[in-house]
């Protein structure tokens, strides 16, 4: 009986001296892989940094853009809508013109006709 216990404390030491070189390979793994973060979050942060400063200024640019495009489409309507509403100005005095000619002829014919 004695032979059994000496082979089982033999083995249980065996298993737990396994046990303790997995865990500090473990230990060691993620120690490396707490380094390789590290420093993939300092390289993430030292690119992203830059990257948004560049996206701040597009953006302000093509808020100034869109402002004098807006500018622009304006001063094109107004201009479009005065060019109407001379248009439909000259439009309505040569009507008038047209109308009164109209008038001047069948008063004219007429007169001949009698």
């Amino acid at each position: 009986m004695d032979n059994n216990l000496i082979v089982l404390i033999w083995v249980s030491i065996l298993a737990i001296a396994v046990v303790a070189v997995f865990l500090v390979k473990l230990l060691y793994d993620l120690s490396d892989l707490t380094r390789s973060m590290r420093k993939g979050s300092e390289m993430i942060q030292d690119e992203l940094e830059p990257t948004l400063k560049e996206l701040n200024e597009a953006a302000t640019s093509l808020n100034k853009v869109t402002g004098i495009a807006k500018d622009h489409a304006e001063g094109i309507q107004k201009t479009i809508q005065s060019i109407t509403s001379a248009t439909s100005s000259i439009g309505s005095k040569i009507q008038g013109m047209f109308g009164g000619i109209v008038s001047g002829l069948q008063a004219g014919l007429k007169l001949f006709k009698k």
